[in-house]
């Protein structure tokens, strides 16, 4: 296979200039921390504007899109490089085909990335959208199954066409917060990310019931809030699948109530910092907004804008950099992650070690119980006649 084209980032040079400085500030950032590579996957379902805003970091028109064409079969990655810094960003199908997850796109893309290193996932998705179901669900549980869900430790949410006017005079920030906030949600719960917080209250309760006086509480954030105190605590939880739309369908409740020494305040403590901890992992994928369009309005330095003014272009850099800088690892892709381990290696281990017992515990006391039984058993007088007829005959 042919070695990936790396081309000079000239695009950055099509910035405006307080954008570009910006740039190369972040990648003098990235260069201190020893990071002279970074790879971004862009995924999401199709006709969201992945390929445009490739093509908006890149500031070139790298990818062919039209509004009039279907995406691409197969992933592209396009490959920048600028003062001894590579940028490569991964374009890939939408993984939504007639209303499920198009398992040949998916795999097209696993393969695609077989030995590469994924340092960011932009998730990409419109902020224009008015609701959420559960094909976001499915593709957040497609992209977890196939990569792990670390890779939501890397993630960042993309939100397109975000020069919109919200409906009913509803502010531009509320209502980008709302659509942020559900989409987050129906992430979370296809990523088993929101589990892992009750089941850390779960735990502390069977651990120690009468310190795990904790109230864990799913509200508006779809995380837990865990509220402790040394007196009287009430440990109560909602674990459910879906949306709000759908909180009757696998809908369960737990309640108990605890009481709590005085002496146990430093416990306390410390079930409160692990369960922050949990709650950051489970709330710490960031959104961003993305503008492609020509339509996008500029400031007075010449860059491009959001309704709120946030030059968005630097803050998706920006944060992409945080991302990549943060403590998680980045998601190396092998063929065990691909293709999950070999059933026939499984278990090849324990095959000795089972013949063993089956001799010993088995066999061996089988064969001697037989033994045993022959040396008890009397014999008939003819057979005895025999024995003696045939030590007559050998000598």
């Amino acid at each position: 296979m042919a070695s990936q084209i790396i081309r000079e980032w000239s695009g950055i040079n099509t910035f405006a200039s307080a954008t570009q400085k910006k740039l190369l500030e972040l990648l003098g950032k990235l260069k201190q921390e020893d990071v002279n590579s970074l790879t971004i996957l862009v995924m999401g379902k199709g006709g969201v504007g992945k390929s445009s805003t490739l093509n908006s970091i890149i500031g070139e028109r790298v990818v062919s899109i039209s509004p009039f064409q279907s995406e691409g079969p197969r992933p592209v990655m396009v490959s920048r490089s600028r003062a001894g810094f590579t940028l490569n960003i991964i374009d890939t199908p939408g993984l939504i085909e007639g209303g499920y997850i198009n398992d040949m796109a998916l795999d097209i893309i696993k393969r695609f990335l077989l030995n590469k290193t994924i340092d960011v996932l932009l998730y990409v998705d419109r902020l224009d959208a008015y609701r959420v179901d559960n094909l976001d669900k499915l593709v957040a549980k497609a992209i977890t199954d196939s990569f792990g869900k670390g890779i939501w430790n890397k993630a960042i949410i993309a939100l397109t066409h975000a020069q919109f006017s919200p409906p009913d005079g509803l502010p531009y920030d509320e209502f980008v917060s709302k659509r942020s906030e559900a989409l987050l949600k129906v992430v979370r719960a296809g990523a088993h990310i929101k589990k892992d917080v009750a089941q850390f209250c779960t735990q502390r309760v069977n651990q120690d019931s009468n310190l795990g006086c904790c109230m864990a509480r799913w509200h508006s954030t779809t995380t837990s809030m865990l509220s402790l105190n040394s007196k009287h605590c009430t440990f109560n939880y909602v674990i459910y699948d879906g949306v709000d739309e759908e909180m009757d369908h696998g809908q369960s409740e737990e309640a108990a109530t605890f009481e709590c020494n005085d002496s146990d305040e430093e416990k306390i403590e410390g079930y409160d910092a692990e369960l922050a901890a949990v709650e950051d992992d489970a709330a710490s994928i960031p959104v961003v907004l993305v503008e492609n369009s020509g339509r996008c309005n500029t400031n007075d330095s010449g860059e491009k804008v959001l309704p709120n003014g946030t030059a968005w272009i630097p803050h998706l850099v920006q944060t992409i950099t945080e991302t990549a800088l943060n403590e998680s690892e980045s998601i190396h892709v092998d063929k065990n992650l691909i293709e999950g381990p070999n059933p026939n290696q499984r278990g090849k281990l324990w095959i000795p070690l089972v013949f063993a017992l089956q001799y010993f515990f088995v066999m061996k006391p089988i064969k001697g119980l037989i033994r045993r039984d022959i040396a008890k058993e009397s014999r008939p007088a003819w057979e005895m006649r025999d024995a003696g007829f045939r030590r007559r005959d050998l000598y």
